[in-house]
């Protein structure tokens, strides 16, 4: 028997890509039908050969409610391994713009550290904004946070979301 390759997802010609559909098509997809017998002794399989070079995974940080003062953390996690940050998004619903000198933005630390550029202004709401990377190394087992600071007279966010999305670091 041959080896067979399943890909995980097929995008009709006029189907608009999402970051769903993308992690879908990557991890849906798979190698079958090859046996110990078609494999040469001193191949020496590691798990970087293993894994797929384009292991991509989005963690979703959702906040809903009010914020009228800076947070910090908003959100936090562990990271379980180590990974490269390729893009972090935000976006409100929601913000108060009444006395004209409110500002909002968001940061990313990595053990008290930002690893973006400037922390992502967010200007409007509904648009989704997307900040610069400056160190995109993050440890295994680092502790990342999320920080909105609000700025100005009277200050209120509503329903926030943040997108970080990784690569596994051992992939090319």
């Amino acid at each position: 028997m041959a080896a067979a390759f399943t890909q995980g997802y097929t995008f009709a010609a006029t189907e608009q890509v999402t970051n769903a559909k993308l992690h879908q098509l990557v991890t849906g997809a798979a190698i079958t039908g090859i046996v110990n017998a078609e494999c040469a002794a001193a191949m020496a399989l590691a798990n970087t050969k293993l894994a797929n070079p384009y292991s991509y995974f989005t963690i979703t940080i959702c906040r809903d409610g009010q914020f009228t003062a800076t947070t910090n953390p908003l959100a936090a996690f562990q990271m379980p391994f180590a990974a490269t940050l390729v893009e972090v998004s935000c976006h409100a619903r929601d913000i108060d713009r009444a006395d004209a000198d409110e500002t909002y933005t968001i940061d990313i630390e990595e053990a008290g550290t930002s690893v973006l550029s400037s922390a992502i202004s967010i200007l409007a709401d509904d648009v989704c904004y997307v900040g610069t990377i400056s160190d995109a190394s993050i440890a295994d087992n680092a502790k990342i946070e999320v920080v909105l600071t609000c700025g100005g007279t009277s200050p209120a966010i509503d329903d926030i979301t943040v997108l970080l999305t990784f690569k596994v670091l051992h992939c090319a």
